[in-house]
């Protein structure tokens, strides 16, 4: 049987003694070497890829695209081939199972990327002891280039090296911006290094090696004046804009782009996350497709080999929910550009707009919170390019939602809307036509002023909460109080001046309500993000700021004074004093248990009463903490001790004739 062959496993027998053509190697030039050992920027598995390859002829470098793994299987293949030859090039697909001893000349080293591997994507152990027997009788070497996705037997990890990351990549940039430049121009290079736009890229696009490469040598013009940084890092976008479109155009499959979006607008999620919001979105595609039945699903794919078709990629972190966080393999893109480019190429080149809206609709009401949050923000992401479309079809519905769930996520999109420069007045408008709508609309508005009002304009958020509480619906007082704690932790001073120059003014379930939210500020608001607090809760933190300022000769009224006359207000009160004392009791235990907000509480308790009726008052309920309990507190005796020292003479009463 001529030209026949048996195949079986790993082993391929020619049985007319004829075979397949010799597996073809190009040369690499000294010319090339040298170049590459100058742009060599010492990357970190040099050492141990070159004592596998020089001990067992055979070296297999693994590792995910963006570690320069090919560069490392060339520099490692070139080292050995200073003494032992010449270093030559494998066709890329070259099947190591096809190699024979003819593919091999002695004293030469080879580098085989991206080999055609079994179905299975498998390095068989038989294999690769079969290619170093070839290598041993040749004496030659071979470094083969394969991503993490392919298995290696426990038994063939003497011959692997795991390239888990590259070199640094400001050092790679130097090398490829120097390697034609003459050396004194070293000082030149290293202040290109330093420009703030080039910084930014390697820090917040995480390019790969052999686009750092790339840009390199573009930057090398930069030092001649024959081209600007800009225009440099504008063909990096160029590039990757690019491989998005083919990505997404007829190139790249259904799958890869469904979990490409996944990525785009859900990455640091989970693995399992991503999968589950793909599989929704592939839902919304297939229901589109007018295709009858159930959507295939796909049942044991291998996830490395799927995220590497997206250049997308594992990183370790952590996985959060209500009930606390663990440990997860959380999902990125390689380089963190391909995001918004990505989302930008999908709406503005291709026909996605209306799947990403009822997809990111659907996710709005998952189960998940994060999930809802981060399909929220991704819709006011994408109304940034037709706000007034997006505005029309679903914020609008959503900001007279039954459900609370979407009357959230209008929120949260807007808080996206307000910070761009071109449609911020466009959402302010929207916010401002809710807080004067329906019912729905202005508990939707409270939680936009509260959320993304509060930044950028936090007086017109307080306005507007302020105008909200005048109602006596529960519902949305309730929400109210939402919006004004959210404004409270980004600006706590502004909304106590405010809330007490409300109170002023106000009388009846108003001046009512009002207090009860100073209450929930002092009860729940901490300002633990400051440095110093110390976990303070945030009202006493602010009084405190506001009294060193005053003894450092400060003559305006601070934040302090209207601490101050919130909680005389509240204590005053016939119907919060109850209130108002228990969380000043909270105030209490936690500085018995922090001594640094002992001296905090004491001067607030000394100020809160200005005459002795008040002063009588609060000592009585410091009494109980000091009295007749098994652990008197420490606090509640040092605020007594200051109140008596502060108390002024007592009238003597007139003897009756």
């Amino acid at each position: 049987m001529r030209g026949a062959a048996v195949v079986s496993g790993d082993q391929h027998v020619y049985l007319d003694g004829q075979r397949q053509r010799r597996n073809l190697s190009t040369p690499l030039s000294r010319d090339l070497i040298d170049r590459m050992r100058r742009v060599d920027a010492g990357h970190p598995g040099t050492d141990s890829a070159v004592r596998i390859l020089q001990e067992h002829r055979l070296c297999v470098l693994r590792g995910t695209r963006g570690t320069g793994r090919g560069f490392l299987g060339r520099i490692v293949a070139a080292k050995v081939a200073e003494t032992a030859g010449r270093c030559r090039l494998l066709e890329p697909g070259t099947d190591p199972r096809e190699l024979l001893e003819e593919d091999f000349e002695p004293g030469h080293s080879y580098v085989l990327e991206s080999p055609a591997l079994r179905a299975d994507r498998a390095l068989a152990e038989f294999t690769l002891t079969n290619v170093a027997s070839l290598l041993t009788q040749r004496g030659a070497y071979l470094v083969i280039v394969v991503d993490d996705a392919t298995p290696v037997g426990d038994a063939s990890e003497r011959w692997s090296v795991s390239v888990t990351s590259g070199p640094p990549l400001t050092e790679v940039l130097r090398a490829h911006i120097s390697v034609d430049l003459p050396r004194h121009f070293s000082d030149v290079v290293d202040d290109l290094l330093n420009e703030a736009p080039i910084i930014n890229w390697l820090r917040n696009d995480a390019p790969t090696l052999g686009e750092v490469g790339r840009i390199g040598r573009a930057l090398a013009g930069v030092a001649h004046g024959t081209t600007t940084i800009d225009a440099c890092l504008e063909h990096a976008v160029a590039r990757e804009r690019e491989r998005v479109r083919d990505l997404l155009g007829d190139s790249g499959s259904s799958r890869e782009k469904e979990l490409a979006f996944a990525v785009a607008f859900f990455g640091g999620f989970s693995y399992a996350t991503i999968s589950r919001v793909e599989g929704v979105l592939a839902d919304v595609v297939h229901a589109r497709s007018g295709k009858e039945g159930a959507r295939p699903r796909h049942f044991l794919r291998s996830r490395a080999e799927r995220l590497a078709a997206i250049d997308a990629k594992f990183e370790t972190g952590v996985a959060s929910n209500e009930y606390g966080s663990s440990p997860a393999e959380i999902v990125e893109f390689t380089r963190n550009q391909t995001h918004d480019v990505l989302i930008d190429v999908a709406w503005k080149d291709f026909d996605a707009s209306e799947v990403l809206m009822v997809w990111l609709r659907t996710l709005v009401v998952s189960t998940d919170p994060a999930v809802r949050a981060r399909a929220a923000l991704s819709i006011g992401r994408l109304s940034l390019f037709e706000f007034a479309d997006v505005a029309e079809n679903v914020l609008q519905p959503w900001g007279r939602s039954n459900d609370p769930r979407e009357r959230g996520a209008a929120a949260t999109a807007l808080c996206v809307a307000v910070e761009d420069e071109q449609v911020a007045g466009h959402a302010l408008g929207l916010i401002e036509s809710w807080v004067t709508g329906t019912r729905r609309q202005r508990m939707t508005a409270a939680l936009a002023l509260g959320l993304a009002v509060r930044n950028n304009w936090p007086v017109a958020a307080m306005d507007g909460l302020g105008s909200l509480l005048d109602t006596e619906d529960p519902a949305i007082i309730g929400v109210v109080r939402t919006g004004i704690v959210g404004v409270f932790v980004v600006h706590h001073e502004l909304v106590l001046q405010s809330i007490d120059g409300w109170l002023s003014a106000a009388t009846g379930p108003r001046r009512n309500e009002l207090l009860k939210v100073f209450l929930l500020l002092c009860n729940d608001a901490t300002l633990s993000t400051l440095e110093g607090s110390n976990e303070a809760p945030a009202v006493l933190t602010v009084f405190a700021g506001g009294s060193a300022n005053r003894r450092t000769g400060s003559e305006s009224p601070g934040p302090d004074a209207a601490v101050l006359s919130l909680w005389r207000a509240a204590l005053n009160d016939t119907g919060l004093r109850d209130d108002a004392l228990a969380c000043l009791g909270i105030w209490i235990k936690k500085a018995d248990l922090d001594a640094s907000m002992r001296d905090m509480v004491v001067d607030l308790i000394v100020h809160m009463a200005p005459t002795n009726r008040e002063i009588d008052r609060l000592k009585y309920a410091l009494e109980k903490k000091t009295h007749g309990t098994p652990r008197p507190s420490a606090t509640a005796r040092a605020a007594l001790m200051a109140l008596s020292s502060r108390q002024g003479p007592r009238p003597h009463p007139e003897v009756s004739r």
